[in-house]
């Protein structure tokens, strides 16, 4: 992961990218910090990548299991909860595995969400 880390900085440095390479850099980026652990890098990441496509269901669920790791459960419930609306709208087919990690979230969270 680390490797990758580098390269895509690296990559983003450049100034060559459009929008959509930037997000998708960005995504890239946070998803391999969230498999090191390092949440608040990947959180870092993410939330750079999210402005460029705020609806995409892809970074929305990386986000929400980054909250989860982080035993923030009513953020990522929430945001689990919009990356769900988002795949089934987009059709991207994550919405079962979107919705598992979701029930983990309210379970955990329990009552203290609203």
């Amino acid at each position: 992961y680390d490797e990758a880390i580098e390269r895509l900085m690296l990559a983003l440095s450049m100034d060559n990218l459009d929008n959509k390479e930037k997000q998708v850099a960005n995504h890239k980026i946070g998803q391999a910090f969230f498999h090191i652990k390092a949440f608040d890098s990947a959180l870092e990441y993410l939330n750079t990548s999210l402005p460029f496509d705020p609806d995409n269901s892809e970074v929305l669920f990386t986000l929400g299991k980054v909250h989860l790791a982080m035993g923030e459960y009513c953020i990522a419930a929430e945001t689990l909860s919009k990356a769900r609306h988002a795949d089934e709208y987009a059709g991207n087919g994550q919405t079962k595995e979107i919705s598992k990690w979701l029930q983990i979230a309210r379970i955990s969270a329990g009552k203290s969400c609203r």
